[in-house]
């Protein structure tokens, strides 16, 4: 097999400034500034080792299924990546694979023909990794002696997205599909016509021609978050600790310009599988709020520390993938073909009965909030240079039953969806001594 060259060098600064100073002096006032530049780390994953022939080669593909004679087995020829129907002989309709690349091999192993390029411009220079910035500036001030307050400005802010784009197909070979959304009172589009990009019979199905390049070479791709913190410390004489405060803050993403180029971003993998809505490319989160309060108090005498935890936080699944929108729930509605058939005059490409239809538009619905209260009792006991704690913690005080996974198929009606999987664990109690010496 001939050498592959794969990336060779990257050349990059990353500036990370701090500056902390005492306005008047007597240390009760203090103002804060950082500002950080971070890359991605170049790992053995990802476009890293795009130039491997082992991860450029298409390993998965999808297609569609009707298992026409209800024996529960799929009655096609699966090593033939086009359509079938068998119907007539007893078998099954098999939709064309999504990825006509997925049998292309020769008889010793090797491919044919690969699932992604890779621009060579990813591959080494200045500046070409992923990037973000991250600014912050804070202001500490002393209100009263042992009591303190914290108010916080963050600012983050990412570069050098990239976008896989099929080069078999252009923005012709989608159709625009605009469906009414059902009414229910947790859609932020409940009851209004909401558009989708589809894929239609311009070229063939399944043809693709994958190409990996920045983002930014189709147009503006921009992603940042912002968000606010404020904290309040209070270490009081009679051993009485307070502590509480908040954090807010908000996302905003915008790639409307580069979908417009490469429409299949919209759907995965550019067939009949999961669509988001066309105006998904714009999504400003809601400011989400975290409340936080701490209490720590040790009884005089009998050296007994009682401590409480409160949180109050809204309820997300986190990631850490700044282009994903995981971060807020689906809606997917299995569209009909019939329905699309009426609608654009052709049936969903592929040979699919249905289309996935995400009704919720990316970090608009977020289910209840979780709140919580955590407590320890603690025995404080000293015998000589040695202290022993014992004590007992209660963990969700109140017994709580928020949900924290939820189901993402919002069905015919929604009757179901955002039914929760999952639910914060419940009230239990645990023993613990520690012993310091």
């Amino acid at each position: 097999m001939p050498e592959a060259k794969g990336v060779n060098s990257y050349n990059d600064i990353a500036p990370r400034l701090g500056m902390a100073y005492d306005v008047f002096g007597n240390g009760k006032t203090a103002i804060k500034v950082n500002l950080s530049k971070y890359w991605q780390y170049a790992a053995n994953d990802g476009v890293y080792i795009g130039t491997n022939p082992a991860s450029t080669f298409a390993q998965t593909a999808n297609r569609a299924w009707t298992d026409a004679n209800r024996n529960f087995s799929p009655d096609c020829d699966l090593q033939n990546p086009l359509g079938q129907d068998n119907r007539a002989t007893g078998g099954d309709l098999c939709g064309a694979l999504d990825n006509q690349n997925f049998f292309r091999f020769k008889q010793d192993g090797s491919v044919t023909s690969t699932a992604t390029r890779i621009d060579p411009a990813l591959l080494s220079g200045w500046g070409v990794r992923p990037y973000d910035w991250q600014f912050s500036a804070s202001v500490q001030q002393e209100l009263l002696p042992r009591v303190a307050v914290d108010v916080g400005y963050s600012r983050r802010w990412w570069g050098n997205f990239t976008v896989t784009d099929n080069l078999a197909v252009t923005p012709a070979d989608f159709d625009t599909y605009t469906r009414t959304a059902p009414t229910h009172p947790d859609l932020d589009a409940s009851g209004q016509p909401v558009s989708y990009y589809l894929r239609n019979l311009r070229t063939p199905f399944g043809a693709v021609d994958n190409y990996l390049t920045l983002a930014d070479n189709y147009g503006d791709n921009s992603f940042y978050w912002q968000g606010i913190d404020l904290t309040v410390n209070a270490r009081t004489n009679n051993n009485l600790t307070l502590q509480g405060g908040f954090t807010t803050g908000a996302g905003t993403r915008d790639y409307c310009a580069v979908a417009s180029a490469v429409p299949e971003i919209y759907t995965q993998t550019g067939s009949w599988l999961l669509n988001q809505q066309a105006s998904a490319c714009r999504v400003e989160e809601p400011w989400l709020w975290n409340w936080r309060g701490l209490v720590s108090y040790v009884v005089p005498k009998v050296d007994v520390q009682v401590a409480g935890i409160m949180r109050s936080q809204a309820n997300i699944q986190s990631t850490n993938d700044p282009a994903s929108s995981g971060l807020a729930q689906s809606a997917n509605y299995f569209e009909t073909n019939a329905n699309v058939l009426a609608a654009l005059g052709h049936p969903i490409a592929g040979g699919g009965t249905t289309t996935t239809l995400d009704l919720a538009k990316p970090g608009q619905v977020y289910p209840d909030r979780l709140n919580t209260v955590d407590m320890r009792f603690t025995k404080i006991l000293r015998f000589g240079r040695t202290r022993t704690n014992v004590g007992v913690d209660l963990y969700n005080l109140f017994n709580a039953n928020t949900g924290t996974t939820f189901n993402q198929n919002f069905g015919t009606d929604g009757s179901t969806w955002l039914r929760p999987n999952a639910i914060l664990n419940p009230r239990y109690v645990r023993f613990n001594a520690t012993i310091d010496f």
